[in-house]
């Protein structure tokens, strides 16, 4: 993924009169992911997502309230949740982090989920989401 295309729903934070942050609980189940660890709260609010494979960019775009999507499973990933106290971090493509990982981030009360699919699917379906919880009802 190039960094013209990571952020795939950076658009909705320009929209006016947003929608309240989505809760991470009503995103897990739209992506099938599998929680690997619980978070400082069953209700983190997410207000955007971004999704990246270059820690800069993900330096730059990590906040309290981003869910950050990725392919990285190294220190560095934990180092940058710990750092930027992101609610939540999503692997994707189904990996299997490595345990210290997973006990970092338990430990520190991140949210870590692991999605099945790989990135574009991923990011579509959290698009849609937040798409539909923006829509304006008639």
């Amino acid at each position: 993924m190039n960094a013209d295309a990571a952020s795939v729903l950076d658009g909705f934070e320009d929209q006016p009169e947003r929608q309240p942050p989505m809760r991470l609980a009503d995103l897990i189940p739209s992506i099938e992911a599998e929680p690997l660890t619980a978070g400082r709260s069953d209700d983190a609010e997410i207000e955007r997502v971004y999704a990246g494979d270059r820690i800069s960019d993900l330096l730059n775009q990590g906040t309290r309230g981003t869910l950050l999507v990725t392919n990285l499973t190294g220190v560095q990933i934990l180092r940058l949740a710990e750092l930027m106290e992101v609610p939540a971090l999503c692997l994707v493509g189904g990996v299997a982090p490595e345990p210290e990982l997973v006990r970092s981030l338990r430990n520190h009360g991140t949210v870590l989920v692991v999605s099945p699919f790989g990135m574009f699917e991923t990011c579509g379906r959290l698009y849609r989401q937040f798409e539909a919880a923006c829509e304006i009802p008639s």
